[in-house]
């Protein structure tokens, strides 16, 4: 494993909560809102036990709206531009395609939710000690699930400018991803440096999942065509109707507890079939899932660990 690597798996791994010294809550909306509007060009690597990823983003607020855009540093040619409701895919090829739309997965540092208070429903905030990323002094704050079927997450929060700088997952067999500033600068990127190469073209676009929301959280029955009931702290937050592969019906979901989110496909198979489940991980803290009951077949890809996925599949009820 490389020198680079090897330290920030040795620093991180020696990381303990700590006692509170604050309001951890109000701290987080702070970080949430830095998280996705505030103007910056840095440079983040996304850390994995499969190797590192590294990635420059630029952001720039225009007026209400924000323009993101990030370059992959290694793999095929590939660049996302982001806005609050929408990101578009520039790639050379297919296969850089494939590759952007799993860099999507992940909008370091734009990962916590506009309203926080939505997390409480399943997560407990603390704050431990101070730190310093890329040359920034920075407050940890962890968010740790009321389950064992989620993992910790830890944000080292920039103290003058709110920003988070490094996001961890972790549970109870250790760190699982870091996503981390190597450089930061907060200044405002030009318009050029927001707009993609002129050699890449747009392969695809794609509407972001509205955020959850309080109206989500008062809602006490899912009124769906397929699910009846989600698990504890897991609401629907966006479906589409598709058809299979072989012409059938099915549904895709995006669904979420305001930390993260799950990408669900409902298929509905022709006929009866044995039960069966299977589970994996995909890269880091990402994993996935397939499970079939009955004449439904379900496929999940999210931010929880194998078992956590695997049980997400198991207590979905189906129509």
């Amino acid at each position: 494993m490389p020198m680079q690597q090897r330290w920030l798996w040795l620093v991180l791994g020696a990381l303990s909560i700590q006692a509170a010294y604050g309001d951890e809550w109000a701290q987080l909306t702070h970080a949430a809102k830095a998280g996705q509007t505030l103007n910056l060009e840095g440079q983040y690597v996304r850390q994995t036990g499969e190797g590192l990823s590294t990635f420059a983003i630029y952001r720039l607020r225009q007026g209400r709206n924000v323009v993101e855009r990030r370059i992959a540093l290694d793999g095929a040619a590939r660049e996302l531009i982001r806005t609050r409701n929408s990101v578009r895919f520039f790639t050379a090829d297919s296969q850089g395609l494939l590759q952007a739309k799993m860099d999507s997965i992940r909008f370091f540092p734009a990962t916590l939710p506009s309203d926080t208070q939505v997390l409480k429903n399943s997560y407990a905030a603390e704050e431990g000690d101070l730190g310093r990323i890329a040359g920034k002094e920075c407050r940890w704050v962890w968010l740790i699930p009321h389950d064992a079927d989620r993992y910790t997450q830890g944000f080292c929060v920039d103290t003058r400018h709110n920003l988070p700088l490094i996001q961890t997952y972790k549970n109870a067999s250790g760190i699982k991803e870091i996503n981390v500033f190597t450089h930061l600068s907060f200044t405002d990127p030009s318009t050029d440096d927001i707009a993609p190469d002129a050699g890449l073209t747009v392969q695809d676009a794609l509407q972001l999942p509205p955020e959850l929301n309080r109206t989500h959280l008062r809602s006490t029955t899912v009124r769906d065509a397929y699910i009846s009931q989600l698990p504890d702290g897991f609401f629907i937050l966006r479906h589409n109707d598709m058809k299979t592969a072989n012409g059938g019906q099915g549904r895709h979901y995006v669904i979420g507890d305001g930390l993260i989110h799950v990408s669900l496909f409902i298929e509905q198979l022709p006929a009866a079939v044995n039960t069966s489940h299977r589970v994996g991980v995909v890269s880091g803290a990402l994993s996935m899932a397939e499970a079939t009951m009955g004449d439904f077949k379900m496929i999940a890809i999210g931010d929880l660990p194998p078992r956590g996925l695997s049980n997400l599949l198991r207590s979905i009820e189906i129509k």
